[in-house]
């Protein structure tokens, strides 16, 4: 036989060596991974393709493979299978699920977990997150700071409650499946690289979030930034898109142009009714993906009276990005078009006009 490498081939010899010492594929054990970066499942069964074990979810941490190997020693000793007649397969492993594979093979990304807030207890990409990643960063390094200087560290970045965040951190290390040794400075230099990159990425939009906001301040456009959740950019690309207010069509056809409503067609003189067709295919995409975002941050953000209006068209069973689209278009235009900033309902005087139809 051929000997081959790889096990896309028509064989492995060191599967095909594992089976012959065996003596019968039932004393075979395989336990079959799909990875993913929280939870990975595993199924176990014999060489001969009997379930031992239903598939089931396991964590992408080191309690999750210890409990793995447990699960695994457990079935093996069940079906008298010798543990060295035991393999693991599965695709091929990502680079979340690297550390998870070494630790299976008792051999570990730097600190898997440490971009979650609910797990490390500092914010991601912020002061604390980005200095911690920019020097000297994996579990062996942070176990050796004491909690004290850690959390004094921490306080002289702007957290909040740096104890907890201490505590959180110094548990998560803990618990942290850990590169290879041989890997770790490698990756440190990469990692270290990769902050400088996102730092010099991060001024260079800063650097154009000011450009555009100085033109963007003097156009009408800027009142639609006095919408909760509509910021400098969205109302940019929606003022780019539109051109000149005076340019500015009726409210129907905005919402036409951007594609939030179906098309209309009058024929037959103004007793007929219009016939409504489909939704617009043909229309500024980029509009519509602003006006469609500024739906889903004023769904978050925006004024009680806005998202009070998204969930009663959720209550009528309606297409509410679409609607509070139409109703943000005809908003927008009215801000722009009187140069007033946008003001909730409970500021509004009884007597206030409410504007255009």
């Amino acid at each position: 036989m051929k000997s081959k490498a790889s096990i896309y081939g028509n064989s492995n010899p060191q599967l095909t060596k594992l089976f012959e010492t065996a003596g019968h594929s039932a004393k075979v054990m395989c336990v079959a991974l799909d990875y993913a970066k929280e939870k990975h499942t595993a199924l176990i069964c014999d060489g001969r393709g009997q379930l031992l074990q239903k598939s089931f979810p396991v964590e992408n941490s080191s309690e999750g493979a210890q409990a793995l190997l447990e699960q695994v020693r457990r079935r093996a000793k069940k079906h008298k299978i010798a543990p060295e007649h035991v393999f693991f397969g599965g695709e091929d492993c990502p680079s979340y699920a690297e550390n998870f594979v070494r630790r299976l093979r008792q051999q570990n990304r730097l600190v898997p977990g440490f971009l979650d807030r609910t797990k490390s207890g500092i914010s991601p990409f912020g002061q604390a997150s980005l200095e911690l990643m920019a020097e000297r960063f994996s579990p062996e390094q942070l176990r050796r700071r004491s909690r004290k200087t850690l959390l004094q560290w921490l306080g002289q970045r702007g957290l909040e409650q740096p104890q907890a965040a201490a505590d959180q951190l110094k548990a998560l290390v803990q618990a942290a499946l850990e590169p290879a040794p041989e890997q770790a400075a490698m990756l440190q230099q990469s990692l270290a690289q990769l902050i400088k990159l996102y730092r010099g990425t991060s001024t260079s939009i800063g650097l154009m979030d000011k450009e555009v906001a100085y033109w963007l301040a003097r156009t009408p456009g800027a009142f639609l930034t006095s919408i909760d959740g509509i910021g400098v950019t969205l109302a940019a690309v929606w003022t780019a898109e539109l051109g000149p207010v005076s340019q500015w069509r009726a409210v129907r056809c905005l919402c036409s142009y951007s594609g939030v409503a179906p098309r209309s067609k009058q024929t037959g003189g103004p007793d007929k009714a219009p016939v409504v067709g489909s939704r617009q295919r043909r229309c500024n995409t980029r509009l519509k993906n602003a006006v469609l975002q500024a739906v889903q941050k004023v769904r978050q953000y925006g004024p009680e009276d806005l998202r009070q209006s998204a969930r009663r068209l959720e209550e009528q069973g309606s297409h509410v990005e679409f609607g509070l689209a139409k109703r943000l278009l005809r908003l927008g235009k009215y801000l722009v078009l009187n140069g007033t900033v946008y003001r909730p309902k409970a500021l509004l005087e009884p007597d206030t006009p409410k504007g255009p139809p």
